[in-house]
Parts: structure tokens; C-alpha cells; sequence
């Protein structure tokens, strides 16, 4: 018989609350991503776009899944911080950084708001039973007929499931009863498709948007140059 915490498409299931060691993958497996590219000549534009990257899509899988510690997450950006300026001071700070374009930053993600989101994706996938191993598994295994709006985890149930209810009773408060939150959700959704980006834009804190940016980020200016205007205009082009 498996013993607790074991593995489900890579992903550590167990009762209790995951450790922070036993998200040692996630984090060797961003490392090895980012140190890959470490020794190659690369613009501060090919490293914002690698970490986009890395934070959009490589490492969604787990980002999905759980709620993922603050000290994971920090760590992430900490190891982002040092790729992009090469482990120098860093010219402007990282909340700076992951403002989007518009409102002075480099559209990078904030990994924090961005682990938000895709857990409201899992969230809606479980709702609709999306047709992938991994949400046919929650049914079959957890829900078995019930919907995840109306299911209650048993004590021995695990970590993942009880925090993606603790989202859906957050989401229900917020909307205040089961079908609003219902419908709230599902004007997320185009197609069958959940717009995760959408929900990311109305979870992070929105900044004044900078007149200016729209000067620097043009189609026919090389990248390089908009980076440099763009650091220089926030006088840390030094």
C-alpha cells in the first residue's frame, strides 16, 4: 500500500499541508531552466522573455496545483531577479519589474498573483470536469458524482483538495452565495477556454499608467534600445 506523500503526474499528494522540501523538484527544475541559459550572451530582453517563459508556462503545471508557499514563490523570484541582471544589484526592483508595459514595468508576471489565478483555472476545470487525466482522476477519486461547489473533504483528504475548496468557499463569499460564484467564474471563460490572464489582471494591483511607455515599446524600435530607454527613463540606466 502507498504511504503519504506520494506522487500524482508529478505533483506530491498527502493529507497534511505539502513541506516546503517537498517542493525541491519545482525549484531544481526552474534552476536548471534558468542556469541552462546562464552561460550564453543574452540581452536583458532574451532574459525577460525567458522568464516569462519559465513562469507562463514551464512551471504552470505545479503553480496550478497548489497554493504554493511564500517562500517558494520567493525564492523563484529571487533566482529570476539574478538571471535578469546577472546577479548584479538589480537596477529596478522586481515588484517594478512585473508591472505590466502600461504602467512602467516589463510585463513580467508577478508569480505571487499569477499562482492565484491558475488556481481559479484548476478550480473552474474541476467544475466543468474538464477532459484531461487529471481532473477525470478528482472526479473519479474525491467528487464521484458530487460538484465541487457543493463537496466536503473528508479529514483524510488531500492537501490540493482542501485547498482548492478553501478557494471556491473564498470565491462564494466574495459573491456572495454558490451559483453567483458559479457565474462569476464562468465570465472567465470563452469557449472552453479559461482566461487566466483576465483573472490575473483583476487579482494584482493595478498602477497609474505611464503616458511615456507608450513611446518606448514600438514594433520597429530593437528591443535593446526600448530596454535601454526604458531603464533610462526610470534614471537607472547607469
Amino acid at each position: 500500500m502507498a504511504k503519504f506523500p506520494i506522487r500524482y503526474l508529478g505533483i506530491p499528494l498527502a493529507p497534511s499541508k505539502v513541506s516546503v522540501e517537498q517542493f525541491a523538484p519545482f525549484i531544481y527544475s526552474m534552476r536548471c531552466y534558468l542556469q541552462r541559459w546562464n552561460h550564453k550572451t543574452l540581452s536583458y530582453t532574451g532574459k525577460v522573455e525567458l522568464i516569462g517563459s519559465v513562469i507562463q508556462g514551464v512551471e504552470a503545471f505545479w503553480l496550478q496545483a497548489f497554493p504554493m508557499p511564500v517562500t517558494i514563490l520567493d525564492a523563484v523570484s529571487s533566482m529570476c531577479l539574478k538571471f535578469l541582471w546577472g546577479g548584479k544589484n538589480s537596477k529596478v526592483k522586481w515588484d517594478d519589474v512585473c508591472a505590466p508595459k502600461e504602467e512602467g514595468g516589463l510585463g513580467i508576471k508577478n508569480i505571487k498573483v499569477w499562482n492565484k489565478a491558475l488556481l481559479f483555472r484548476t478550480l473552474w476545470n474541476i467544475h466543468s470536469n474538464a477532459e484531461t487525466l487529471w481532473f477525470r482522476w478528482v472526479h473519479s477519486f474525491y467528487l464521484k458524482g458530487t460538484s465541487i461547489f457543493d463537496f466536503i473533504p473528508k479529514h483524510g483528504d488531500s492537501y490540493l483538495i482542501k485547498e482548492i475548496v478553501k478557494i471556491r468557499n473564498d470565491l462564494v463569499v466574495a459573491f456572495g452565495g454558490r451559483d453567483r460564484a458559479i457565474v462569476g467564474l464562468s465570465r472567465f471563460v470563452v469557449g472552453n477556454k479559461f482566461l487566466s490572464g483576465k483573472v490575473y489582471d483583476v487579482l494584482r494591483v493595478a498602477r497609474v499608467k505611464k503616458p511615456w511607455m507608450s513611446c518606448v515599446w514600438k514594433h520597429f524600435i530593437p528591443p535593446k534600445h526600448s530596454f535601454t530607454v526604458w531603464l533610462a527613463c526610470r534614471g537607472r540606466n547607469n
